[in-house]
């Protein structure tokens, strides 16, 4: 078939332009009367190239905290500082005489406070003038040409087609060009080109298909209209995808490569505080972190509001394909400012720099496993900021202290600062306080995670399940039914330990088999509403359950420590290759040793000998960490009295072990005791912890990391 094709040439110039602005889907001016935002990107080799079609447009950079516009031919700065707001226009608009004496176009950038479409003179914060050229000189007149012979005119014509596979196997276009003069019983001017009218034929043949190039972005072409990456290295579907079912949307992004991402990873980009980098879209868009069996975690990108969706609902999503993956918590898996992600706390533990989103307490767990971290205890939080933990938002912020329960329910540790605080006490009401670990409470908090790849401990059984993203080992099987001492010391002899109520629901999340839905034994102290005597935390499961939340009572009570059998499962934690022995001198009266050998591996436990002297909790936390211990937890002092930890002065001493409100777990005993039981409020209790409370302490040292 034959198409006559015609084209059109026209000439346009700028003059005065109404207000106007770019949108993250176009890069051309927008039309008459439209009234958008500056369009903002994470780099600068993101933005789109400068011609005439897109002058006096507008860009934010996030990574340079800078403005560009465009002036027709290259990007320029744009004397502003600071991020732009939702109600940022741009206007184009004649410039002055006096900044441009031969005309131009200034470019007016500014909030809209007032809300009416336009920049009034007091809302332009920063100009830019884009001026025209000065005109040139005119030049010499040309010869006049000879008189031609009157002639009749007629047109040239061009028919342009498929060119003949003959001539072009791979397919092409014909270009046929004659004079419509009605040559060889042609009809000349009926704008028609016959055979005889045909002056020359030029074919334009395709090439032949190459093979496909590799494509190295991160999506590799799966991306959702195009990949757009971030500055933390992740690239993201350009547009958010259709609503869907929470399965049907993991699964879709599974297919193509990806992951649904987490809240923080989501929050971080969202247009009112975040970057931006996706846009100010108003709807809920799924991720990756479950809030129990039936419902997920969504976030809004145009002010990073967080909800919850029932799996069946249908929400809009965007696969995220990361840059890099990560065996330990570094840089690229810490949350904070670019370049500066982590702040070390000491040989073994990174944390986060800046708060992640308020997330309910099991989803800030799911977020900080998938980072290959765990939500800190707060003696570790404790030692963190009491080292320069900088950011701190004096929000409360979730720890693992599994602390206590009332008849509402169980209770977490939280902790709050401001800024930089080495003088942070860790006392309520001034920085300590708690809250319920329901799906109805959220609060901000900081992972915790390893700097160097754990090593899975080679004293655990050969059949024990593995998570594969902390090291950590567990039991497959339930141990028979036994007192809390009991367990504690089996689970000791078999160079393992009583396994914490964090580590143990960590270890059910990553798919720990077998659960009986007995309430089995953690190493929890716990205090409750009254003084009910030594409790101890106590979880449950059935199967394999993936959706474990901790939460009571699905999953989560409370047992008697004192009179309550029950069974339990031993954990073993990785092991730090580069751990020796403290020096003597480190421990007060010389170093008191405890150590399991199974085959060729050893788990070693190191203590004070002796007490020293009184001082605040926090005060005990920091003197332990600068010799590179800990302030012993309960768990320790239960395996170590009983191992023959010496010199007990009858007097009570700290635990790094949180009980309700602003008490903490206390212990005692007298020279040693091999047959120690924790009877309440002979061998143990619960101590006031406020801002001039004091006790003595000891420091333990191990080769197994454990937070």
């Amino acid at each position: 078939m034959r198409t006559m094709t015609r084209l059109s040439i026209g000439v346009f110039a700028l003059g005065a332009l109404p207000l106007l602005g770019c949108t993250d889907t176009k890069d051309g001016p927008p039309s008459a009367g439209e009234a958008t935002n500056i369009s903002s990107y994470e780099l600068r080799i993101q933005l789109p190239l400068c011609t005439l079609l897109n002058i006096g447009q507008v860009y934010y950079v996030a990574s340079e905290t800078a403005f560009y516009y465009c002036d027709g031919q290259r990007m320029r700065d744009l004397a502003l500082s600071g991020a732009p707001q939702a109600n940022w226009r741009v206007a184009l608009r004649p410039a002055a005489v006096t900044d441009c004496p031969n005309g131009g176009t200034a470019i007016l950038v500014g909030p809209d406070t007032n809300g009416d479409g336009s920049l009034s003179a007091t809302e332009v914060v920063s100009t830019a003038n884009v001026c025209n050229g000065k005109d040139g000189a005119n030049g010499t007149n040309g010869t006049n040409g000879t008189n031609g012979k009157d002639a009749r005119s007629f047109n040239s014509l061009v028919e342009v087609s498929d060119a003949p596979l003959s001539a072009c196997p791979a397919g092409g276009t014909q270009l046929q060009v004659g004079i419509d003069d009605g040559r060889a019983g042609g009809i000349a001017g009926d704008g028609i080109l016959q055979a005889g009218e045909l002056d020359s034929t030029t074919n334009v043949c395709n090439g032949v298909d190459g093979a496909n190039g590799a494509d190295d972005s991160l999506s590799h072409g799966n991306a959702n209209a195009f990949e757009a990456t971030d500055a933390w290295g992740l690239g993201w579907d350009g547009f958010a995808r259709p609503a869907a079912a929470w399965d049907v949307a993991a699964a879709t992004c599974r297919a193509a490569g990806a992951r649904l991402p987490t809240a923080t990873e989501l929050y971080r980009l969202n247009y009112a505080s975040g970057s931006g980098l996706l846009g100010d879209g108003a709807a809920m868009l799924w991720t990756l972190l479950n809030q129990g069996a039936t419902s997920h975690i969504e976030v809004r990108l145009s002010d990073g509001a967080v909800g919850t969706a029932l799996n069946s609902g249908k929400t809009a999503f965007r696969c995220v394909w990361p840059g890099a993956t990560f065996d330990q918590f570094t840089a690229g898996a810490c949350n904070g400012p670019l370049g500066a992600e982590c702040f070390s706390v000491n040989t073994q533990w990174n944390v986060d720099k800046v708060d992640r989103v308020s997330l309910p307490y099991s989803a800030a767990l799911q977020e900080c496993a998938l980072a290959h971290a765990t939500v800190p205890s707060a003696r570790l939080l404790t030692e963190a900021v009491r080292a320069g933990l900088p950011n701190g938002s004096d929000n409360q912020q979730w720890t693992s202290a599994h602390e206590g329960y009332n008849s509402s329910g169980f209770l977490l540790g939280t902790l709050h600062w401001s800024g930089t605080n080495r003088n942070f006490d860790a006392t309520y009401p001034n920085s300590a306080s708690w809250d319920y670990y329901t799906a109805g409470y959220a609060h901000p908090f900081r992972c915790a995670g390893l700097k160097a790849t754990p090593i899975a401990n080679p004293s655990a059984p050969a059949t024990a399940f593995t998570d594969p993203t902390s090291q950590l080992v567990g039991a497959e099987s339930d141990a028979p039914g036994a007192g809390f001492m009991q367990a504690v010391a089996d689970c000791r002899a078999r160079a393992g330990h009583l396994p914490g109520q964090r580590d143990l629901g960590r270890l059910i999340v990553a798919g720990l088999p077998a659960g009986s839905g007995n309430w089995l034994w953690t190493s929890e102290a716990m205090y409750g509403s009254s003084a009910s005597g030594p409790n101890t935390g106590a979880v449950r499961w059935l199967g394999v359950d993936r959706f474990f939340d901790d939460t009571y009572p699905t999953y989560a009570t409370w047992l008697a420590r004192s009179t309550t059998p029950s069974p339990y499962r031993c954990v073993w934690y990785p092991l730090d290759a580069s751990a020796v022995a403290p020096d003597a001198s480190s421990c007060s009266g010389g170093c008191f040793e405890s150590t399991v050998t199974i085959g060729a591996s050893s788990a070693s436990l190191w203590a004070d000998n002796a007490d020293r002297p009184a001082a605040s909790r926090a005060t005990a936390t920091s003197t332990c960490s600068a010799l590179g211990g800990r302030l012993a937890s309960f768990r320790d002092f239960a395996e170590l009295i009983v191992a023959g930890l010496p010199n007990g002065s009858s007097s009570w001493l700290w635990t790094s072990s949180l009980a309700r409100y602003e008490l903490v777990h206390g212990v005692k005993w007298t020279g040693t005791a091999p047959a120690w039981s924790d009877a309440f409020n002979n061998q143990s209790t619960v101590l006031p912890d406020q801002s001039n409370s004091v006790n003595p302490y000891r420091c333990v040292w191990t080769n197994e990391i454990i937070d």
